[in-house]
């Protein structure tokens, strides 16, 4: 693994949320009410951990290594592997989309924070959270136009 320049602290981000914006608010609706201010600050903590340890190494690999295109295959660094085992595991990619579609069902505002934190770490992973819902079920149709 590479060097980790990603370096930040959460309390920005715990001011942001839980001082000057009240999202604790947010648990007196019935979507989110099985979750605490202790479970939000518990999920920053991770999200920043996974940034730190996984992501943010992975930078400098991907930029020494580089993506190869050969035999109409293409090769992504090896720690882009980890990263990605690490995010689909432990269900990074849809923090806030609803149980039933395989997410955690939390609030929009800390998906934006685990994508924030994906994105500062290692800026070409952030494509995965970009997508919207919209986006994501067009996917079939954009790719099978290219296919004929």
């Amino acid at each position: 693994m590479g060097t980790n320049y990603f370096r930040r602290d959460a309390r920005d981000i715990e001011f942001l949320l839980f001082e000057h914006m009240d999202v604790d608010k947010l648990l007196s609706y019935e979507a989110y009410r099985d979750f605490s201010v202790d479970d939000f600050r518990m999920i920053i903590d991770e999200a920043m951990k996974v940034a730190q340890e996984v992501l943010g190494p992975a930078m400098q690999d991907g930029d020494k290594e580089g993506c190869v295109y050969e035999d109409g295959r293409v090769r992504v660094p090896g720690a882009f592997h980890e990263c990605w085992r690490v995010l689909a595991e432990n269900g990074w990619m849809a923090v806030s989309n609803t149980p039933e579609f395989g997410g955690q069902g939390l609030p929009a505002i800390m998906g934006g924070i685990v994508a924030v934190f994906v994105y500062l770490a290692y800026k070409s992973r952030i494509t995965i959270f970009l997508w919207s819902k919209r986006e994501f079920y067009q996917l079939p149709a954009r790719i099978s136009q290219h296919l004929t």
